[in-house]
């Protein structure tokens, strides 16, 4: 099963998602899965209104389980 760890954040969300994008992409390694941070945006967007393009790109590119992670969570372990 192809797996993906998917998150997302626009510039007003940076200082958050620079901290928490390192944390979910080790979490992602560490547990088989692929990680994607979008970070372009169609004009007029923000990540908030485009995280089901997102999800479904990702069902288009073959991923069998897509879990989304706003950029404002911390994981650990």
């Amino acid at each position: 099963m192809k797996s993906l760890l998917l998150t997302a954040f626009d510039d007003y969300m940076r200082p958050l998602g620079d901290l928490t994008a390192p944390l979910m992409l080790s979490y992602a390694s560490r547990h088989g899965m692929d990680f994607r941070c979008v970070r372009q945006f169609p004009a007029g967007k923000t990540a908030y209104w485009h995280k089901v393009p997102c999800i479904l790109e990702a069902f288009r590119d073959g991923y069998d389980k897509i879990i989304w992670l706003d950029a404002d969570q911390k994981i650990t372990n």
